[in-house]
């Protein structure tokens, strides 16, 4: 499913309002499919993020796994972003099967694999800010819960360039983003 928040369709567009209506609104009704499709897993994943690693999603699910095989319980999983401004640090490194793993407190929007089993009955506050507070209302919903968020070092994406390039190849862009990280839908 493609929630699209530009004013132009998409031809993968399979969901959208013709303007942008924030993270939270849209991420709530694709929460809200995901349940009603009886999904295991949500996977966001922006439109900047560039998979540089093949078979991620397979992956993904497979990390999920063995991660509730070994440790009896849930978690999220995020990818190695590469280009942030300024990437979460790690808590702590280990291995999943072959797989170079780090526990972060936070895992950004651009790309994360959550078990449907944490989003079924939660939501997103929708009166926060457009674009800002995805990450950290998910990062202190799983530590409330002691659920742990691993960033898999061995699947590799992209923020385009860099949160940098971006915002000087475009700066009417960049001012729209800033203003989103402090407007909420509707105002």
């Amino acid at each position: 499913m493609v929630w699209n928040n530009g004013d132009k369709p998409i031809p993968e567009q399979t969901h959208g309002r013709g303007h942008n209506v924030g993270q939270h609104y849209s991420m709530n009704r694709m929460i809200d499919e995901a349940v009603l499709v009886d999904a295991d897993y949500f996977i966001r994943v922006d439109e900047d993020c560039f998979f540089e690693t093949k078979g991620w999603i397979k992956t993904f699910i497979g990390l999920y796994k063995k991660h509730l095989k070994k440790y009896g319980r849930t978690c999220i999983l995020g990818p190695h972003v590469h280009g942030l401004r300024n990437p979460p640090k790690f808590i702590s490194k280990f291995k999943i099967g072959k797989h170079n793993m780090e526990a972060v407190d936070i895992l950004g929007g651009i790309c994360r694999f959550t078990p449907m089993g944490l989003l079924r009955y939660w939501r997103f506050d929708e009166r926060t800010p457009m674009g800002f507070g995805d990450a950290t209302s998910m990062s202190r919903q799983c530590q409330a819960r002691f659920i742990p968020q691993l960033r898999c070092m061995d699947i590799h994406v992209s923020h385009g360039e860099s949160t940098d390039a971006q915002e000087a190849s475009d700066p009417d862009w960049a001012y729209n983003h800033m203003m989103l990280q402090v407007m909420p839908y509707g105002l």
